[in-house]
């Protein structure tokens, strides 16, 4: 086992006797302490899909909490900060309504349709699997009709919620925001929390199911037609009423879009036993979900008791401005969850192991939330210049808040990596712990510091959990090899960069811009020049980036894999890459596909004759010649080579392939030989028309 996690595959054996040889290689890991210069191995796939997703990711957060941003800045201008106080109550309500239906909900569905939960309603389930080894799989047979049964209750449960808000609007209006006069506000808020609770859902859904650039469109969607909305209303004189109005239309048009991009993914029916499980699976997330919507959406509700609403609006800027920086931590977070029913995630898990694999993944969690922390810390005079001179109050918080806000993820990747004995409940302790004290020291230091005890709150609510996590983990049976040292280099130097930036910086905001530019280069650069992230690291890394950029399997030729294929081959394996194959053909003995030659077959031609039919496995093995011939290091044909190739080939969601997937690696198949093969698969698809003409 490697100090890095980044591992090279070994090359693949020109014998019977030598793939024999490479295959017992593959199955014992590698001994400690060794460590490799070269990329190539499941560990630096698994980067590079990591890096790759994080992009994707850390682009939709960037852009939808920019958006967010720039409506609360808008909001703030135009209005002042005792109208942004009211709207940041409307929005904890809004809020509240979506957690408390999606609860019951989301989690479930997510259980029933990927065998996992979203990443913020389960937090409990470790990267690689529980303590015993065995992984919570309790995905449905059917998941097409599993999430059209998630999606039909999450939006009853999002009317009925709106319904109840809308009929009890002037009393809410009183409690919430003291005066009953203010019902409409509440009104729009009910809307906006009942089409939240189905947005959520599906937008997940769009994510978990690996579609990136749908995903970023439409979760980039929702905030920019909340922004458009919001500021033709608040322009005509609506104040705060334009703006929660803004906000529940444009999520309601986001949430249909969101449903029409699933529309090949779910069939609806209902079916009360399938409801009944979505609840079960979704019960034992409650505590963890609820304390974590505590921390992160009611603290301004809590403030409120304690601060005026001009205050609550200068928090309300600030946190909303440490939102945007966050991307980086959240990103690598959320980037995790769909491929951790991956073929190269269960690569990873049965070559490499946890101890190391798993303090390398944290490391690098905290290096990033460390990065967004110091460009936050320079940056935040400038948002502030360019929000208003009136929120001169809120430029001493966004430091704060911005660390606060990586507090819940740095929570949920130190659960998910430590490994000890029941730590479920552990966990679930751990984040009601955070909820309880974080509600107890705003009591206490709010009343003494004004409104910059609330990040102080969380900072301490979330480290004193963290740090348990922590301890029992590291006293458990598996403690990580983790790099202190370089955590605390990483620290020193963000810390000497940030006191330079505070002595030492143009007071030009465009000036002040380059040198934050500047400055952040050095501190990447410095990372590698003081070994900080270590020599051994740098070949992978590179591989890392190339890979999240180009999408090419390490050291595969495409036009040299495929010029071993004869004209009916290349197009058999272009039907079954491009156009897919539908589900129902893998049931016989043989799949039918028919082409007319030239590589441009369609699935809906279909000729049941001996010229055009061909068996599962053998399109397995044309991909394997191919990744042979290509340069990458293929396995043999296997008995299990007619499943791969529904795994691989079948035009089925998401869901349902990652299903036939982990059957596979129950049976006995290997996880790096479908992992290599997906990669393939994925590669290809996005090959341009040339490259499938015969030469």
């Amino acid at each position: 086992m490697t100090d890095d996690g980044l591992l090279p595959e070994d090359a693949a054996a020109d014998s019977n006797g030598a793939a024999d040889e490479q295959k017992k290689k593959k199955d014992k890991p590698p001994a400690h302490g060794q460590k490799h210069t070269h990329a190539g191995g499941s560990g630096a796939v698994l980067g590079a899909r990591i890096a790759r997703y994080t992009l994707w990711q850390g682009s939709s957060l960037f852009i939808s909490n920019l958006l967010h941003a720039a409506s609360i800045v808008y909001v703030a201008h135009q209005l002042g900060a005792a109208s942004l106080g009211t709207y940041s109550l409307l929005l904890f309500w809004s809020g509240l309504i979506t957690q408390v239906f999606h609860i019951f909900s989301k989690p479930g569905t997510l259980r029933r349709v990927f065998g996992q939960a979203d990443d913020e309603d389960a937090g409990a389930e470790g990267d690689f699997g529980d303590e015993d080894g065995k992984e919570d799989d309790d995905q449905a047979a059917r998941p097409e009709r599993s999430l059209g049964v998630g999606i039909i209750w999450v939006a009853f449960l999002g009317i009925l919620g709106g319904t109840v808000t809308i009929l009890l609007r002037r009393q809410i209006a009183g409690s919430l925001l003291g005066n009953p006069d203010d019902a409409i506000l509440v009104f729009w808020a009910g809307i906006l929390g009942g089409v939240g609770a189905i947005f959520k859902l599906c937008d997940i859904v769009i994510w978990f199911e690996k579609r990136p650039l749908t995903f970023v469109l439409v979760d980039g969607l929702r905030p920019a037609l909340n922004l458009i909305l919001m500021a033709y209303w608040i322009h005509q004189g609506d104040g705060v009423e334009g703006a929660i109005r803004g906000a529940a239309i444009g999520t309601s048009i986001a949430t249909v879009v969101s449903v029409l991009a699933l529309v090949r993914s779910f069939t609806l029916s209902w079916d009360w036993t399938e409801l009944k499980l979505i609840l079960l699976r979704g019960l034992g997330r409650v505590p963890i979900a609820m304390s974590m919507w505590t921390i992160q959406n009611a603290d301004s509700f809590i403030l409120s008791k304690y601060v005026g609403h001009k205050d609550l609006g200068y928090y309300k800027l600030a946190q909303t401005l440490g939102y945007v920086v966050t991307f980086l931590p959240q990103g690598f977070r959320i980037a995790m969850r769909p491929l951790r029913r991956s073929a190269v995630f269960e690569a990873v898990k049965r070559q490499y192991g946890a101890p190391v694999a798993q303090a390398q993944l944290l490391f690098y969690f905290m290096l990033l939330g460390i990065i967004a922390v110091l460009a936050m810390i320079m940056g935040g005079d400038l948002i502030v210049n360019q929000a208003s001179s009136r929120f001169e109050a809120a430029r001493p918080l966004i430091p704060f808040t911005a660390a606060a806000l990586t507090m819940p993820s740095l929570l949920r990747t130190i659960n998910g990596q430590t490994i000890f004995a029941h730590k479920r409940p552990w966990f679930i302790a751990s984040a009601i712990w955070a909820a309880v004290s974080f509600v107890g020291l705003m009591m206490i230091l709010v009343p003494a510091f004004g409104i910059i005890g609330t990040p102080l709150a969380m900072l301490g609510a979330f480290g004193s959990s963290c740090a348990f996590l922590w301890i029992r983990g590291q006293r458990g049976p598996k403690p990580l090899e983790f790099p202190y040292v370089s955590l605390v280099g990483a620290i020193a130097l963000a810390a000497v960069v940030a006191v330079f930036f505070r002595y030492i910086h143009f007071g030009n905001k465009w000036l002040q811009l380059g040198e934050i530019a500047v400055l952040m280069s050095l501190y990447l650069f410095g990372l590698f020049a003081t070994r900080i992230i270590p020599t051994y690291h740098r070949a992978p890394i590179w591989h890392i980036v190339r890979s999240a950029l180009a999408r090419r399997p390490h050291g595969f030729d495409r036009d040299q894999g495929l010029s071993v294929l004869k004209p009916r081959q290349l197009d058999l394996l272009h039907d079954a890459i491009v156009n897919r194959i539908p589900p129902d053909n893998f049931g016989g003995e043989e799949v039918v596909m028919a082409n007319n030659g030239n590589g441009n077959s369609s699935k809906d031609a279909v000729v049941a004759s001996s010229e055009t039919a061909v068996a599962p496995e053998r399109l397995v093995k044309i991909l394997r010649k191919v990744g042979n011939k290509g340069g990458v290091p293929v396995g043999e044909q296997t008995e299990y080579d007619a499943r791969i190739a529904k795994f691989l080939f079948a035009d089925s969601p998401t869901a349902t392939r990652n299903a036939t997937m982990r059957g596979l690696i129950s049976a006995g198949a290997e996880s790096n030989d479908l992992r290599v093969l997906e990669d393939l698969v994925e590669y290809l698809a996005k090959s341009p028309k040339e490259v499938w003409k015969a030469k």
